[in-house]
C-alpha cells in the first residue's frame, strides 16, 4: 500500500513536465494527429 501511494505521487508529480513538454512539441510540431507519430518515423 505505501509503495503504491508513493508511484501515485511520483505519477503526479511527472504530470507538469509532461503537460509542458507537449507545449513545447506543439510549437514545435503543431497539433498532434494520434495516428501519425509526431517525432521519428512513421
Amino acid at each position: 500500500m505505501n509503495n503504491n501511494i508513493k508511484i501515485l505521487g511520483h505519477l503526479a508529480e511527472s504530470i507538469a513536465p509532461a503537460e509542458n513538454s507537449t507545449s513545447v512539441l506543439d510549437k514545435a510540431f503543431g497539433q498532434h494527429d494520434p495516428d501519425v507519430p509526431r517525432i521519428g518515423k512513421a
